[in-house]
């Protein structure tokens, strides 16, 4: 990390469901994974293939700002609440956020 890293605040909704449709890492859609994995690596395709961020929009918060200032994200796959990268269970998030940052950070991987 170095120049022109930007941090910025990000507000989620949240939802867990029971349906195995979206993404999720779950006994009910183990399968599917496993097909969905296979299909990656032998083809390049299916579901592996693409981002797991369904839909990004940039808007503007009020009419007179000359560019978008939020950025929108819906995730067809449940958010953990802790830092494992992959989701467990399945659910749907969609996330708000600022599509700028008012002043760059310079991070340094000896900060703590």
């Amino acid at each position: 990390m170095g120049a022109n890293y930007h941090d910025h605040l990000a507000a989620g909704i949240l939802m867990e469901m029971s349906n195995s449709e979206s993404y999720g890492i779950s006994l009910k859609a183990a399968p599917r994974g496993a097909w969905n994995l296979f299909q990656y690596a032998l083809f390049r395709t299916g579901r592996w293939r693409a981002t797991f961020f369904e839909a990004n929009a940039f808007v503007r918060s009020a009419a007179d700002l000359d560019r978008p200032d939020l950025q929108i994200v819906f995730q067809p796959a449940r958010r953990n609440a802790g830092t494992f990268p992959f989701p467990l269970g399945h659910g749907f998030a969609l996330s708000r956020g600022p599509s700028v940052s008012e002043k760059p950070r310079y991070a340094n991987a000896r900060e703590p």
